[in-house]
């Protein structure tokens, strides 16, 4: 079966699950799983990133939610995915939004000179680095205040902008060490037990053009 990298992206709407709802979902995974075929998971999760062009990220973004992504040629994997979706985005973005990177109004700007910001609606910094871009591949280098910590990941296409997506462990790391840094004590034990449930998984920022 081919691998495809899928994209789960949309404003988080729903709150966080319950560890019963969770189970729930999991049952429905297990049964929908030997039911439905690719074409009918393809069907569900919607646009396949297979067909990556480029964009350039030079510039000013705003953030518009939190991005996933899977990328599997296992169709259980694929449905859990899913199935989280809203509950993940949606914890990511609670995350996010207490540290000032809210849907609609933090703004990422990537220079000219491989430096990047990433800003509150009131133009106050919260964090920043320096970036590199290899075709679709992007590294994100921040600064002291997070230990210099690393992102590499993809910058995927979308109709409305672009997405950068990441390794799921690695981008909680550095949510984590934004949250710390603001004096958020949050445990992310929400995220990591979706985490347990579903392998392969990207998590990003969604953004749109600026300028």
């Amino acid at each position: 079966m081919k691998r495809i990298l899928i994209a789960l992206s949309v404003l988080a709407l729903t709150a966080c699950g319950t560890a019963n709802q969770t189970s729930s979902i999991l049952e429905s995974i297990k049964k929908a799983a030997s039911a439905i075929g690719t074409e009918g998971l393809n069907d569900i999760l919607g646009s396949i990133l297979n067909q990556v062009t480029t964009v350039d990220l030079k510039g000013n973004w705003t953030y518009q939610g939190a991005a996933t992504a899977v990328q599997t040629d296992n169709k259980l994997t694929t449905l859990a995915a899913t199935a989280y979706k809203n509950q993940l985005e949606s914890a990511i973005d609670q995350y996010l939004g207490k540290i000032g990177i809210k849907a609609g109004s933090a703004r990422f700007s990537f220079a000219e000179d491989g430096t990047f910001t990433i800003a509150n609606a009131n133009g106050k910094t919260i964090t920043s680095g320096t970036w590199t871009r290899t075709e679709n591949d992007i590294t994100m280098a921040f600064g002291r205040t997070l230990n210099l910590l690393t992102l590499k990941g993809i910058v995927a296409v979308t109709t409305t902008g672009c997405q950068l997506l990441f390794d799921a462990d690695k981008f909680i790391g550095v949510l984590q060490m934004l949250s710390k840094f603001s004096g958020d004590s949050g445990t992310f034990s929400d995220i990591a037990a979706i985490l347990d449930e579903v392998t392969g998984l990207k998590l990003g920022f969604d953004l749109v053009r600026a300028d």
